[in-house]
């Protein structure tokens, strides 16, 4: 009979301390972002002093990526990435990947991206958000 009583108390006493202290509700911040964002590229150029075409690891894919301009481009002011049916290195289609490791990064912020991807079967486009190289 002690040994229920004491497990009822305990009970009681958790549920006090979960009503007194809610979880998640006070140590929550309202963020409020700027209107105007710190950096914007509306890609009238390839900025090189932020964008690298990167030909790094593949993950073993399918494709192999190059750092030619036929494969990511300029165009009415958006970035075009675009995968050609070619022989490279063994691969039978070439992509690019840009990356900005290194030339920009961000601590805190809203990140807001427009992208039109294609609905092709077989195609994984992504965009990523990897952290900063320490």
């Amino acid at each position: 009979m002690m040994l229920n009583c004491s497990v009822r108390i305990m009970s009681l006493l958790m549920l006090c301390l979960l009503w007194a202290y809610p979880i998640g509700t006070s140590a929550q911040k309202a963020y409020r972002f700027e209107s105007i964002p710190s950096w914007v590229d509306n890609f009238s150029r390839f900025d090189s002093t932020v964008w690298d075409r990167w030909t790094g690891y593949t993950g073993n894919e399918l494709e192999t990526y190059t750092k030619s301009e036929r494969n990511a481009y300029i165009k009415n002011g958006k970035l075009v990435i675009r995968a050609l049916e070619e022989n490279v290195n063994g691969k039978k289609c070439t992509s690019a990947r840009i990356c900005c490791l290194d030339k920009k990064s961000f601590l805190y912020g809203k990140i807001s991206v427009r992208a039109r991807i294609p609905l092709v079967t077989g195609m994984f486009p992504a965009i990523w958000m990897l952290p900063q190289a320490s």
